[in-house]
């Protein structure tokens, strides 16, 4: 017998004032209790089941572009507590009737696939991967981006949706066996700041201040460190030569060698006095590396 307490469930995922907005709504509790029974006892062995296949259809025969595949059921508490979130704080209109019965149909990351590729420009061989495998969606499908970054999605295939908390993924809606099922194509820089925002800030601080200035750094790094990747990887060999042959003076000194060579004379008792030089010529670490990136840049 599968029970969620309510006031230990609350508090766990911080959302003891959402739900009381949820509850005005028209939510019970005695119905988040029902769906998470059923999901538990019915569904969620078969879901992962599911999952494993769409994992596998997608991998046959999938571009090298695709880097990961991967893929899992909704765990039974993240689906009660998105639903209380969906109805409490975003105002989903259709998860205001939500109950045992229809929440499979309305909730359609029940299944959630991810892709994951190298650079952004591979979303079009990976996007028609999936139109081959997966004729029809059940929704159109939608590229999350960020203001500011490059627009490279073909409109008619693919609406682009802008927003400003920093999340980029692209999302299709398939139905597989008669499962809802949502792929997610992320490249592995906005893997890592998906599960940032997941684990760090979303869902439980989204009202911090502090986590907010960093998410807004985080995902500006995320988009610079793409746009690196995707240069680096469109270059011909062509442009390698002439860049190496421009940059062929530059010289990079070992700080690993440095600070190794430091450390043993800390450590070996027969050299004391080398390593202990006079004040005057001991090296000021933070001033060397100020000087030195000064240096650089002349």
């Amino acid at each position: 017998m599968f029970v969620l307490k309510k006031k230990q469930f609350l508090q766990e995922y911080r959302i003891e004032n959402i739900y009381l907005k949820a509850e005005e709504k028209g939510l019970k509790w005695r119905t988040l209790q029902d769906i998470y029974k059923d999901y538990k006892n019915n569904y969620l062995t078969y879901y992962n089941q599911q999952a494993g296949e769409v994992v596998e259809k997608l991998l046959k025969n999938a571009p090298s572009e695709a880097t990961i595949i991967y893929g899992r059921a909704k765990q039974p508490e993240h689906l009660i507590e998105k639903i209380i979130r969906k109805i409490g704080k975003e105002d989903k209109a259709d998860y205001f009737d939500i109950n045992v019965n229809n929440y499979r149909e309305i909730v359609t990351d029940l299944i959630g696939i991810r892709i994951l590729i190298l650079k952004k420009e591979d979303w079009d061989i990976v996007d028609r991967h999936i139109h081959k495998k997966y004729k029809k969606f059940k929704e159109w499908p939608v590229a999350y981006v960020c203001y500011g970054d490059r627009d490279i999605y073909d409109k008619k295939r693919i609406n682009t949706q802008y927003t400003n908390k920093g999340y980029r993924s692209q999302h299709y809606t398939i139905q597989h066996n008669k499962c809802i099922c949502e792929i997610q194509v992320r490249t592995l820089a906005e893997q890592v700041y998906g599960e940032y925002d997941h684990k760090v800030r979303y869902p439980y601080r989204q009202d911090s201040n502090f986590l907010a200035r960093y998410n807004r750094i985080i995902s500006k790094v995320t988009s610079e460190l793409d746009d690196l990747i995707s240069t680096s990887l469109n270059l011909s060999d062509e442009n390698i030569d002439i860049l190496d042959k421009n940059f062929s003076q530059d010289t990079y000194r070992d700080w690993s060698s440095e600070v190794d060579e430091n450390m043993s004379y800390s450590l070996n008792d027969d050299k004391p006095e080398e390593y202990n030089a006079k004040e005057q010529e001991k090296i000021n670490a933070i001033e060397h590396a100020t000087n030195r990136i000064l240096q650089r840049r002349r």
